[in-house]
Formats: C-alpha cells, structure tokens, sequence
C-alpha cells in the first residue's frame, strides 16, 4: 500500500502547491525533507531522502513550475569553431613553368631575336625562308619572357612583395611626336585671330546659318540618297540640282540668296568619295576625302528617329592649330543654339588625322541610364587641303596641302 500512495503523492502534491503558492511563499520555504505532509483525498504520506531516490526524486520535481529564474537548470550548448582554410597557393600554369634544366630567359642576350634587323636579300625563296626562321625565333622568345614575367609577378605576389612595374605598351598614340602648332586652351593670339576670322560673326550669334547642298553634274543614285539624308541631319539645309553650271556661279548665285555655306557631294567611278565646304562669300574652301560611308538604311537601326529639331554639335580631339580652323569650318554648318528637346547629337571625332562621323539620339531610362541610338549617316572625313576664299582650282592661294609620302608619317600627325 505504501508504494501505491507513494506513486499518487505527486499529483495531489502538485494541486496543493499551486492552490497555496498565491497564498504564502514563505511557509514552503519551512518545509523540510523529513516532514510530514497531510492529503485532503488520503491518507498520511511520509516522504523523505530515504524512501525516495535520485531518479523519483527528479520525476516528482520536473513536474513543477517555479517562478524563480535560479532553480531552473542551466544549459550548457557547445559551440563549434571551425578553423579557417588558408587558400591554396595557385599553381604555376604549365605554359609559364619552366622545364627541367632549362635556364631562365637572358633579355639582353636574345636582343637580336626579340628585334630582328631588317635584311635585304635579292633571292625572293631565300628572303622568305629567312623571314620565316626568324619570325619563329622572335614569337619563342616573346613568349619566354612573358613566361618570365609571369614567374616574377607570382613569386612577388606569394611573398607579399611588391610586384615588378608593368611595361607601358609602344603605340602610335603615345609614340605621336608633338606638333609644334598644338594649341593650349587659354591662348590669347589664338583667341584674338578667332575673334576677326570669316565665322567670327556665326560665333558671335550675329548671322544665322543656311546651307545649300548640290552633288557633281551627273550624280548618282547613291549620291542621292546621301544628299537627302544630309538635307535631313541638318535642318538648315536646302538641296538644289547642279546641272552644268560651274562652282563658281552656284556660289554666287547662292550669296544672293542668303546662304553662308555651300556642300558639294562629289563623287569617283559612281561612288561618293569627297566633300567640299565652301564658306560664303570670302570662304575658306576645305577639301575633304569620303570614305567607308554607309547611309541609314544599311545601319541596323535607321532614320526612322529622325527629328526635325536641330542637333548638338561636339567636336573631339582638335588640339593643334590647322585642327581648330578645320573644327570651326565643320561646326558652322549647323545652328549655333541646339535644340535639346529632339536629343539629337552629331559628333565629329578626330583620330589620327581621320574625322569619323556619326549621329545619335539618345534616351534617358532613369538618373543613371542614358542610351545612344545610332540614327545614320556614318562615314569618315580626311583633310586633302584648305584654301583661302571661295573655290578657285587654278589660281587659289592654299593655307594647307597634303603632300603624299611627306606628310605620311605613322607618327605625327596634322590636326
């Protein structure tokens, strides 16, 4: 019978205690392990340390609810740490890796392989071989010394060194010799030669541009359709049939009638090939050579954004004086007050004496993004010569004239 009171002494235990628990808090601290305890439902139930183990003495205590944040177990959670993985060295790849008993690549000593002479042999079989056998000397020992430039960035990098400078590349933008006429921005004779030229008064916003546009005598159908669409790229601009009648008297003629520029879409073998502008009435007359043309409609996206508003003109990379004075003939052909709301852009780039063309319209997709839709035409412009005055073949007094082979050299250039 004692076992069985002994097993239902926990319940009743737990219902007096939490009825009493609101009551006094002080009389459960009195209690002690070897007292007596009285059950409403039965009878004397004597609990103690003997009676009861360790493993009865826990199940009766976790049914229990103290408020006291110290009697309940603490727990103990193991926390693992994982030790961090040092990255592997990278390994050398096997084209930069040396091969047993090979020595490291001598620069000095292989001078003459990294840059061959030049030879003249008069058997052309002879001459080739050679060329051939030296070639394949050369590209050996380039890639030697890239290999060796590699192994010496990789040890560096690995010892937390330094790596070595990296070699600038020879190109012929940075091997270009200086032009004696390369104008700075704040130059006061520049600016006062500017000031009393012929497009003195485009500049100072005191006569309005408006071109006539005419094609050689007998043009062809491709010279058309670019004198149209010239006619559409600049809204200044007038078309008028040419005929027989000479340089000379259309741009009288076109004078009279208010007109300050005069383009001439001239053309070799039924290709448009040049571009002469003619500044009215006392010039200058610039020659131009056209070449690598395509017309809208060859272009992936064409003239269907074409606008009636005019364009923004921007001219890059004019620095020497003849640039400027070409830059100031190609920039008074439109409006001197673009409209910004057709988003329109023409841009004449010079590079290497060679003025590439092209024409956009961008578009603005959020603050960030902007996009360039190319509308056409698109072709490439190089300066054959400047004359003083209106067009005059024959007695013309010529500010510039390209000489061919003189003037040719890979390394200096004009505008």
């Amino acid at each position: 019978m004692s076992k069985q009171k002994v097993r239902e002494a926990p319940e009743q235990y737990e219902v007096e205690l939490s009825d009493d628990a609101e009551d006094s808090e002080e009389e459960e601290e009195d209690y002690d392990d070897d007292e007596e305890m009285q059950i409403e439902d039965g009878g004397d139930v004597h609990l103690g340390e003997e009676e009861l183990s360790d493993d009865e003495d826990d199940s009766e205590m976790s049914g229990l609810d103290f408020d006291d944040e110290a009697v309940k177990p603490e727990k103990t959670v193991k926390k693992t740490v994982k030790a961090e993985k040092l990255p592997k060295p990278k390994k050398i790849p096997k084209k930069y890796r040396l091969a047993p008993g090979e020595e490291e690549f001598d620069e000095e000593a292989n001078y003459d392989k990294l840059h061959p002479k030049h030879f003249e042999i008069p058997n052309k079989i002879k001459r080739h071989q050679i060329y051939l056998k030296m070639k394949r000397e050369q590209n050996k020992a380039k890639k030697a010394l890239k290999a060796k430039r590699w192994r010496q960035a990789y040890e560096a990098k690995q010892l937390g060194l330094e790596p070595p400078t990296k070699q600038i590349p020879k190109t012929i933008e940075n091997m270009r010799e200086k032009e004696e006429t390369t104008v700075e921005e704040d130059d006061e004779e520049v600016k006062a030669d500017e000031a009393i030229d012929e497009y003195a008064d485009y500049f100072n916003k005191t006569r309005e541009p408006k071109l006539i546009i005419t094609t050689a005598e007998r043009p062809n159908l491709r010279s058309m359709k670019l004198l149209k669409e010239l006619k559409d790229l600049i809204p200044n601009a007038d078309t008028v049939w040419r005929k027989r009648s000479s340089l000379k008297k259309v741009a009288k003629v076109a004078y009279q009638r208010g007109y300050t520029d005069m383009l001439v879409v001239n053309e070799d073998r039924r290709m448009p090939n040049g571009l002469l502008i003619i500044h009215l009435p006392e010039g200058p007359t610039a020659n131009f050579r056209l070449s690598s043309l395509k017309l809208c409609k060859t272009l992936r996206k064409w003239r269907k954004w074409m606008v009636p508003h005019r364009p923004e003109v921007i001219l890059n990379n004019f620095t020497t004086r003849l640039g400027q004075r070409v830059a100031r003939v190609l920039q008074a052909l439109f409006h001197y007050e673009p409209q910004f709301r057709g988003r329109r852009v023409v841009t004449f780039h010079n590079q290497r004496d060679y003025i590439f063309f092209r024409h956009h319209r961008y578009e603005f997709f959020n603050e960030k993004r902007v996009g360039l839709k190319e509308i056409g035409p698109q072709f490439t412009l190089k300066l054959r010569w400047l004359q003083n005055g209106v067009f005059n073949s024959k007695l013309g007094d010529y500010e510039w004239f390209h000489k061919r082979g003189e003037m040719d050299k890979k390394r200096k250039f004009h505008l």
